[in-house]
C-alpha cells in the first residue's frame, strides 16, 4: 500500500505545472517551450500564474496546476513554460515583509477578467508589466507596455535571451473557478 501511495504521490507531482524564476544561464528547450517575461511591481506581489484552457472565451484552470505563486526578481519573472501552454494571472499575494507566504490574497475568480496568454514555441516573449496597488479592500492593476526596460533588465541577468525578445500578445478573460474563502476579488 505504502508502494502505490508513493508512486501515485511521484504520479500527481510530475503532472503538476509551476511556474519559476529562470536560473542565470539556465536555457531552455526550443522545441518545446518558451521562456516568457513578465513585469511585476511593487516587489512584495507574489502572483499565482496556472496553466488551463479557454473554453467559450473563458480561462478554466487545469486541475493539475500548482498552486504555488511567483515573486518577480528584481521586478520580473522570467520563466520557461511548455508551448501551447495558456497560462493566466488569477490572484496576487501581497507578501508580508516578515514572510514569503503570507499576507493579503486577492484573486481573479467567478467570471472576473484577467490576463490571458498562449505560449508559443521555441520564443522569449515579453507580456506586460503589471503594477499592483491596494486600496483599501480593493486591488487596482495597470498594465504598461515597456519591452526595453525588460530587454535592459535582461541583458544584466540573462544576456542570452535579451535580443531574442520579442512582444507578446495577452488578453483579458473571465476566469472560471470559484473564489477561495478569505480573499478579494480582483475587479479589472
Amino acid at each position: 500500500m505504502r508502494y502505490l501511495t508513493a508512486l501515485l504521490a511521484i504520479f500527481l507531482i510530475s503532472g503538476c505545472t509551476s511556474y519559476s524564476n529562470l536560473e542565470i544561464g539556465e536555457g531552455f528547450d526550443e522545441e518545446n517551450e518558451s521562456i516568457f517575461v513578465l513585469g511585476i511591481a511593487p516587489s512584495n506581489f507574489k502572483v499565482f500564474l496556472p496553466n488551463g484552457s479557454v473554453k467559450d472565451g473563458e480561462f478554466w484552470r487545469s486541475e493539475l496546476a500548482s498552486g504555488l505563486g511567483v515573486l518577480a526578481e528584481d521586478g520580473y519573472i522570467v520563466s520557461k513554460a511548455k508551448h501551447d501552454d495558456t497560462i493566466a494571472i488569477t490572484g496576487v499575494n501581497q507578501i508580508d515583509g516578515n514572510s514569503s507566504w503570507f499576507g493579503d490574497t486577492y484573486s481573479a475568480c467567478n467570471g472576473e477578467r484577467s490576463l490571458v496568454f498562449s505560449v508559443p514555441k521555441g520564443k522569449v516573449i515579453y507580456i506586460s508589466d503589471v503594477t499592483f496597488k491596494v486600496n483599501q479592500s480593493s486591488l487596482s492593476i495597470q498594465y504598461e507596455d515597456n519591452i526595453e526596460r525588460a530587454r535592459k533588465y535582461l541583458m544584466k541577468k540573462h544576456p542570452e535571451l535579451a535580443e531574442k525578445l520579442e512582444e507578446w500578445d495577452f488578453e483579458f478573460m473571465p476566469i472560471r473557478k470559484s473564489c477561495p474563502q478569505n480573499t478579494v476579488p480582483i475587479y479589472i
